[in-house]
């Protein structure tokens, strides 16, 4: 899906594609995993990011199903992290990314724009939604409203829909 490098590097979690062993780290973290993982991370008196109030993550991983929202976006915040303290790597479908210049790049254009989806922030334009299949309609702009207006409309121009196809 989309990086967002506030208030530290990190997956966004609206969509994931796992396979079931980076489901399984996940969900159920084993105890070398969790140390390394609080190895790279802060303590519980050292916030990420003054002005956001994301929480330590108290239990890593995400089966918690925390109650408060703040809580939730802890586990957002560092569900990549888990992965790479276990060993593992992961990617995302951002192309300004997977361009080898990106990826070189990429700490640098987080200290400007730490939050990619917003209007101006993806290397001074605004991540269209073809490029990820999913779009955050929270992040508005007059440029992204009249696209999601525009893709819409077309879609809903097409007269398809998935259900009277996927009857049972």
């Amino acid at each position: 899906m989309t990086l967002n490098c506030d208030p530290q590097l990190h997956v966004q979690s609206m969509l994931w594609a796992l396979d079931r062993t980076g489901l399984t780290t996940l969900l159920w973290p084993n105890a070398w995993t969790i140390e390394n993982f609080r190895a790279v991370t802060p303590g519980p008196d050292v916030p990420l990011e003054p002005t956001l109030p994301v929480p330590y993550l108290k239990i890593p991983g995400i089966n918690s199903c925390p109650s408060e929202y703040w809580d939730a976006v802890a586990i957002e915040v560092n569900a990549a992290l888990l992965l790479v303290s276990a060993g593992y790597k992961f990617d995302v479908m951002m192309n300004g990314y997977q361009a080898k210049k990106g990826k070189e790049n990429w700490e640098e254009n987080c200290k400007k724009n730490s939050d990619m989806t917003q209007p101006g922030h993806y290397y001074g334009g605004t991540v269209d939604p073809f490029e990820l299949l999913f779009m955050k309609t929270s992040r508005h702009s007059e440029a992204l409203d009249a696209q999601l207006e525009r893709l819409s409309l077309w879609t809903k121009e097409m007269e398809y829909s998935s259900f009277d196809h996927c009857k049972i």
